[in-house]
């Protein structure tokens, strides 16, 4: 029930959120500035992005080494929650939703 009852949170604050950040969006004007964009350089951004987050992954398990060996699977979730929490929230306050979900059971 404690499942059901947070993800129904998760998606009104979503929903409310991208409601909030497209209201006043003209779809047509934003469909002809994307198609307009130059896309040959998504592909090897995304090589690069998932490059990146290994090469972070395997730092982190260096780090946590002296604590216990980690796996890349296992420090992943709590290091990307720690990025996206950088991202939307001020003053690398990320960092304190890396530590809470570092204290659960990896998945």
């Amino acid at each position: 029930m404690k499942k059901i009852l947070s993800l129904f949170v998760i998606l009104a604050i979503t929903t409310l959120a991208l409601t909030y950040a497209l209201w006043d969006v003209d779809f047509r004007e934003l469909g002809k500035m994307l198609s307009g964009g130059d896309y040959r350089v998504v592909l090897p951004m995304l090589v690069l992005l998932v490059l990146f987050y290994w090469m972070k992954a395997l730092r982190w398990v260096y780090i946590l080494r002296p604590l216990r060996h980690f796996t890349r699977k296992e420090v992943t979730p709590a290091m990307v929650i720690g990025f996206a929490g950088n991202n939307v929230l001020p003053a690398h306050l990320g960092e304190l939703a890396r530590v809470n979900r570092s204290n659960k059971q990896p998945f």
